[in-house]
């Protein structure tokens, strides 16, 4: 009897242990993408998630009944993980071994702006992101400083020539930055994607290895969302990435916009020229180092559509730059745009603002117009591209940049170049079908995006049509009602 009473519990068990495997490998199997008839994914209003992290914006939101109550409110999840300016800045110090010069390319005042946003407003899935990211990256600001400090000699590194790659949103520029690193190889210096991460520089030398591990984590907690992946292709560490990453540690620019804020000052700050200047001055640093460090000085090929949002600072920076420029028709650009805004901000809030998702939008559409336009005066070399010849011609494309840019193109050059078209056509294949988006749940249709897009007013003039717009718009939030006009106004 005994026996048999002991069998059964060990069933009992070992079902107890497999049915909550199961529970649990439901809970964090992401959801499925919608897809229509024609078999295309389609992005709206539902982002999918696991199971697990809805419910956990949901504990977490306002509709809980225990929030409801007052029994969670949010200063429990404050104390739980805390984005306090203190425990922040204790904490990069920390993992840089007790460096405490964060140094004149941090713009302080900015950062906390940014900390305070996110303490607020952020999601408890988002708190825990940001309590693990916001330190490196202030950590990254403590050890270029002390780089810069110990060998001064570092400013000294020419940066000769740099190929930037810029367009708009899904313009198809980040499928030419990948077949031109392909095709040229060891001779072109890119940003991969786990050096993306806060510059890809360790806190602490002597304990090398944490920017390397974060970038799984993250590469991980992507995989998650899958509508991410079908907008941003990113299935390998070491793929060619946008250097935003790196520019984000100025705390003023496309990137966090993007993914974070859901805030107006914010937004409005990201485009502004001295947002611009402080990030090329960031940017242009980390080159130099990472020269430095490296060695053989090699082409720097890098890609953003941020680069749009200050065209004549990189013109200042950069002055030899040669820029490839793509265009796109832009009703289409702004479809995505918008669902990319709508889906980062989703990962890290359970309640997202349509209408501020819509204004983000407009901000950096109207943004990226001018940057294009302004392009030509700049002064610097330059080749104007379109989606569907980047798309369609890849192989002329490629040798146009090649002419622009100085580079080697040759019979042997170009083989790597079909090579490397073949392989990003596989990869393509492989990621998925096409991307329908769901305007309508967002309250627009093709012919309100064009009436949106007719107020830009596309001139030279960075300010004008951004401060039109921004003297219509009140931002009402739990912290602060404030009015944006041409100066940055603090919350009252």
């Amino acid at each position: 009897m005994a026996k048999h009473r002991c069998r059964n519990v060990i069933i009992m068990l070992l079902v107890m242990t497999g049915v909550t495997g199961v529970a649990v490998w439901w809970s964090m199997t992401p959801e499925a993408m919608d897809v229509d008839a024609r078999g295309a994914y389609t992005l709206g209003l539902r982002v999918p998630m696991p199971p697990m992290i809805r419910l956990i914006d949901w504990v977490y939101g306002a509709d809980c009944p225990l929030v409801k109550l007052g029994l969670l409110p949010r200063t429990f999840w404050q104390w739980l993980v805390p984005l306090d300016e203190k425990s922040v800045k204790a904490r990069a110090r920390s993992m840089t071994g007790g460096l405490e010069d964060f140094g004149e390319l941090l713009d302080m005042e900015t950062f906390r702006t940014v900390l305070t946003n996110i303490d607020q407003k952020a999601g408890l899935i988002g708190r825990i992101q940001w309590w693990m990211r916001m330190p490196q990256m202030l950590a990254a600001h403590l050890r270029i400083t002390q780089i810069l400090k110990d060998h001064p000699e570092v400013l000294n590194q020419t940066i000769e020539k740099p190929i930037f790659i810029t367009g708009y949103a899904r313009s198809g520029s980040t499928w030419l930055q990948h077949i031109l690193t392909q095709t040229y190889g060891n001779a072109v210096r890119y940003v991969p994607f786990w050096e993306s991460l806060s510059g890809g520089i360790e806190p602490d030398p002597q304990q090398p290895g944490m920017i390397m591990k974060t970038a799984r984590q993250i590469l991980h907690d992507m995989q998650l969302f899958p509508s991410i992946f079908a907008m941003h292709e990113v299935h390998d560490l070491n793929q060619p990435e946008e250097e935003t990453g790196w520019t984000a540690l100025a705390f003023q620019g496309g990137l966090l916009s993007t993914v974070e804020h859901e805030n107006s000052q914010l937004d409005f700050l990201s485009v502004q020229p001295s947002s611009a200047h402080r990030r090329y001055r960031l940017l242009k640093v980390m080159m130099q180092i990472k020269q430095w460090q490296e060695g053989p000085q090699r082409r720097w090929v890098l890609k953003s559509p941020e680069h749009l949002l200050g065209v004549n600072e990189l013109a200042d920076t950069f002055p030899d730059a040669k820029v490839i420029s793509i265009d796109r028709d832009n009703v289409a650009v702004y479809k995505s745009l918008l669902l990319l805004v709508h889906t980062a901000r989703s990962m890290s809030s359970p309640y997202v603002n349509i209408e501020m998702t819509k204004a983000a939008t407009d901000v950096q559409i109207c943004a990226q117009h001018r940057g294009l336009d302004a392009i030509p005066t700049t002064g610097l070399d330059y080749l104007s591209l379109n989606h569907h010849d980047v798309v369609g011609k890849p192989i002329e494309t490629l040798r146009q940049v090649a002419e622009l840019a100085g580079l080697e193109w040759n019979a042997t050059m170009q083989s790597q170049a079909e090579a490397a078209v073949h392989a990003g056509n596989l990869n393509k294949k492989r990621m998925g079908g096409k991307i329908a988006y769901q305007i309508e749940a967002f309250g627009l249709t093709e012919d309100k995006i064009r009436e949106r897009l007719r107020n830009c007013k596309r001139t030279l003039n960075h300010e004008d049509p951004l401060m039109a717009k921004a003297e219509k718009l009140m931002v009402l939030d739990d912290a602060s009602c404030f009015k944006v006009n041409s100066s940055i106004v603090p919350g009252k």
